[in-house]
């Protein structure tokens, strides 16, 4: 629990910080990385609750063993997929109409993102009984024959590949 809630903590604090960046520099892959800062924070949020011992015995639902499994899955696929949307937009060099603040795109993306969020966290609570079973007792190969944990290997792998290959490091953000 203490190091999803510095992953929550941390999470939050970096998209603060990149969507005042964005408000400032109207940058839009900025405020694309915010986002997944903000969806990460908020899938990690419902990852400890998926926990009966960190939400309580007995609590207002009644939850499916795989839920925690799957949204590990949303965590560790979401967040790459949104580095690929920020490499992809970071190449562009798109940026919002230049007004003297830029609050209103910011609350646009950051309203999408937790709004995807909150609807992927929640559906997997609530129906991952109904997904394929990721994890069997101690065993996690279904989550290869499923190919669910080898497709979220490829996003992360995409995403890092694309990050070093596409940007190179050319300014701080990257």
């Amino acid at each position: 629990p203490l190091a999803c809630a510095a992953a929550v903590l941390v999470n939050l604090m970096t998209c603060y910080v990149l969507f005042g960046q964005f408000v400032v520099s109207g940058v839009t892959s900025t405020a694309i990385l915010a986002a997944g800062y903000l969806f990460s924070a908020v899938i990690v949020t419902f990852y400890m609750a998926s926990y009966p011992s960190i939400a309580g015995a007995g609590s207002w639902i009644e939850l499916s063993p795989q839920a925690p499994s799957w949204l590990w899955v949303a965590w560790h696929a979401g967040f790459p997929l949104f580095a690929i949307a920020f490499v992809a937009s970071e190449k562009r060099k798109a940026r919002t109409r230049l007004a003297a603040w830029q609050f209103r795109p910011a609350l646009l993306y950051a309203t999408a993102a937790l709004v995807a969020s909150v609807a992927i966290g929640s559906g997997l609570l609530l129906y991952s009984e109904q997904l394929p079973p990721l994890i069997a007792g101690h065993n996690y190969g279904a989550s290869v024959v499923t190919g669910v944990g080898l497709g979220t290997l490829a996003v992360n792998f995409v995403a890092l590949g694309l990050i070093v290959v596409r940007l190179r490091a050319h300014t701080l953000l990257q």
